[in-house]
């Protein structure tokens, strides 16, 4: 019982390693997508400037959102298998941040789809 217990922890141990690999790889994507928008910025229109910059500011965010919901479900998995103090204290860190991180992006999105819409 004990062998299949280890081959659990193992398995758990890398696919969280995977998970963290996959929520590295979301916020390569999103901060390579929104570095090639920037370079465009100059190219664009005064009038279309704002605009953009918002869009490649709220498509960051959603690219780091997505990132730390797989950060969140890899500390989830380490803690089921080693509930330390340490391993508890990380989740609950990337935890805040995710919800903040989301209630600012919200509030952004708000406030343009109301500037858009000129009230």
């Amino acid at each position: 019982m004990k062998i299949m217990e280890t081959y659990i922890e193992l398995f758990a141990l890398y696919f969280s390693a995977i998970v963290g690999f996959v929520a590295l790889g979301i916020i390569l994507v999103g901060l390579i997508l929104s570095f090639l928008q920037i370079l465009k910025l100059p190219f664009e229109s005064k009038k279309k400037l704002h605009e953009n910059i918002n869009h490649i500011r709220i498509q960051l965010g959603k690219f780091l959102i997505l990132a730390l919901e797989f950060l969140i479900a890899k500390d989830i998995m380490l803690t089921i298998f080693d509930p330390r103090l340490e391993e508890l204290l990380g989740l609950v860190v990337i935890i805040m941040i995710r919800v903040i991180l989301s209630f600012f992006l919200h509030r952004e999105l708000r406030e343009i789809k109301l500037h858009k819409s000129g009230l």
